[in-house]
């Protein structure tokens, strides 16, 4: 799994010993080309400061034919709405997107 935040990263370790937690920014994935067999972004590709550099890295580390699945809010519906709101009073940046 891979995590930008140190405190993160220890808390999921302690957490859960049988996954491997990476520390690292999706914009910038310490991994080697075609790595993967699929990626998965599951409710934090909203956070990406820089969207286009992160899935331009998820193709980098991901195997040929390989798979990327990004689950995301759709910010319309009622849950993305108040997502959004949240967000927006904790001015993360985050950035929705409907494609």
């Amino acid at each position: 799994m891979l995590e930008p935040k140190g405190k993160y990263i220890e808390y999921g370790r302690s957490r859960r010993p049988n996954i491997k937690f990476i520390e690292g920014g999706a914009e910038s994935i310490p991994m080697p080309d075609e790595y993967f067999d699929s990626v998965v972004a599951s409710f934090s590709f909203h956070h990406l400061t820089d969207q286009d550099k992160g899935i331009e890295e998820m193709k980098r580390v991901l195997k040929p034919n390989g798979k990327i699945i990004i689950f995301e809010s759709n910010p319309n519906t009622g849950r993305g709405k108040m997502l959004k709101l949240v967000e927006s009073l904790l001015h993360t940046g985050a950035r929705f997107h409907l494609n």
